[in-house]
């Protein structure tokens, strides 16, 4: 068995004894991992959309990598549906109100049964054009159908825009129904689009030499790659800054009340983490030319990033469920870790298996 498969199995243990012992907090444990594997998932996604959109040559080497990724979509949205439609009442207060809605304003977005119908929108929609992309670029690589893939990579970006925005208030701006920021779809799809790239990155090192993956003539392509995540690790942090500095400025209680939970005893600690690990060490590893195009660099800057985008969800989402300060279970780390391990297995899988373009080609 799989080394990957055993750890998704004792996640499952850990995931049975906090919801037993933790109801509340088991589901917000749950949404976090959930939507950890989706965004990595979606960040692949539209880092190969966008490949195949422009043409783009220097990520050639990197597709297999990126398809096998996104092919594991199902597992984050699968994952942060259940976390949705089940641990609703633990996890949305306004669930509890009469009818079961958020405040007046609010009435019409946040009623239950229009959340659940959007979730389903949104796994269909994700599920029917991502695979049409994967389909698509797969013949492509393999010469089947040169420019197959372009057209499905601009369907996919244009409902991803749209509906992933509205995912991310959805399920995790929705926790304090109360708070709202015009700029978190933008900063949902940031860390999204970073923490896939940095997957991206550090599969690709692990790997470099097998699966596909030629190491001759990749110092161009990786080099490419560094400067990728260079740059949207800065536009990370300019949109973290944008977004905490509108609510600063403005002094809104009802928005400045998200940042002083955050930033408050070990809060705020976690808070200059996240940025420090999403920014700071990007920017100043990836600073030259030789460390964007050595693999090792790009390894150890990816595992930061990827290290950095669980602590920014963390602060997201789990403040609400914390009444005393950042702490963190066992059985947290554990589910946390099989939900990682169950994508992982997943895209092992299918960067290990033929599909069938590729049987034709062969």
């Amino acid at each position: 068995m799989s080394l990957l498969l055993k750890i998704a199995g004792l996640g499952l243990v850990c995931a049975a004894a906090g919801w037993i012992d933790y109801p509340d907090r088991f589901w917000a444990s749950a949404l976090l991992a959930g939507f950890y594997a989706l965004t990595l998932s979606l960040g692949a996604m539209v880092f190969l959309a966008i490949q195949e959109l422009v043409d783009s040559r220097w990520s050639r080497p990197f597709q297999r990598v990126s398809e096998a990724l996104a092919s594991g979509l199902w597992i984050g949205i699968a994952l942060t549906a259940l976390a949705v439609a089940f641990g609703g009442p633990s996890l949305y207060g306004w669930v509890h109100a009469p009818g079961g809605h958020a405040p007046h304003s609010q009435e019409l977005w946040l009623s239950r049964p229009f959340q659940l119908l959007r979730l389903a929108a949104y796994a269909v929609a994700w599920l029917a054009f991502g695979g049409a992309l994967l389909r698509a670029a797969r013949r492509r690589r393999v010469g089947i159908d040169a420019g197959s893939g372009k057209g499905p990579a601009a369907r996919l970006l244009v409902v991803f825009a749209l509906t992933f925005t509205a995912a991310s208030m959805d399920w995790i701006m929705a926790l304090e129904p109360h708070w709202f920021s015009t700029i978190f779809g933008i900063y949902a799809f940031a860390g999204s689009f970073l923490s896939g790239i940095a997957a991206i990155g550090v599969m690709s090192a692990i790997e470099r030499g097998t699966r596909g993956i030629d190491p001759e003539g990749l110092e161009e392509s990786t080099h490419d790659l560094g400067k990728l995540l260079f740059a949207f690790s800065c536009f990370w942090a300019y949109i973290w800054f944008c977004q905490y500095l509108l609510i600063w400025y403005t002094n809104i209680p009802e928005e400045t009340s998200f940042f002083i939970a955050r930033t408050a005893g070990g809060w705020g600690f976690l808070t200059a983490l996240s940025v420090g690990l999403n920014w700071v060490v990007p920017f100043f590893a990836l600073m030259t030319r030789a460390a964007k195009s050595n693999p090792k660099t790009l390894l150890r800057v990816g595992i930061c990033v990827l290290f950095g985008h669980w602590v920014d969800l963390f602060v997201l989402i789990m403040p609400r469920f914390i009444e005393r300060g950042p702490d963190l279970s066992g059985w947290e780390v554990g589910l946390f870790a099989g939900a990682v391990a169950l994508l992982g297995w997943v895209v092992e899988g299918k960067w290990e298996r033929k599909e069938p373009e590729e049987l034709c080609s062969d």
